[in-house]
């Protein structure tokens, strides 16, 4: 199984099926976020309570150490985080910040 990590504290983000992340709101609100671990998968599941509307932008943070993923990215609607593959290569990959937008 692929692990994937945070850049920083290289916590696994992804300790079954989802990565979770922390997320925050332009309104200060704070949630976690599980996304689909498979790459192509663009699942997303949250709490009810913690809503994020299409088109949104929140900033994604790594629940273990609490540093702003997009630290990691070429930009600041992107956050990136790295996969470790099955063969121990390791590789970032980037995830959009705005709702229901895709990077392919």
């Amino acid at each position: 199984m692929n692990k994937i990590i945070c850049p920083k504290c290289q916590a696994v983000l992804n300790p079954q099926n989802n990565v979770i992340l922390s997320a925050l709101k332009k309104d200060g609100e704070w949630g976690l976020i599980l996304l689909s671990a498979k790459l192509g998968d663009y699942s997303v599941n949250n709490h009810e309570s913690f809503v994020i509307a299409e088109g949104d932008a929140v900033k994604f943070y790594c629940p273990a150490c609490h540093i702003n993923l997009s630290d990691f990215a070429p930009n600041k609607h992107l956050a990136g985080i790295e996969l470790i593959d099955v063969d121990k290569t390791k590789k970032t990959i980037f995830i959009s910040s705005v709702a229901g937008e895709n990077l392919f």
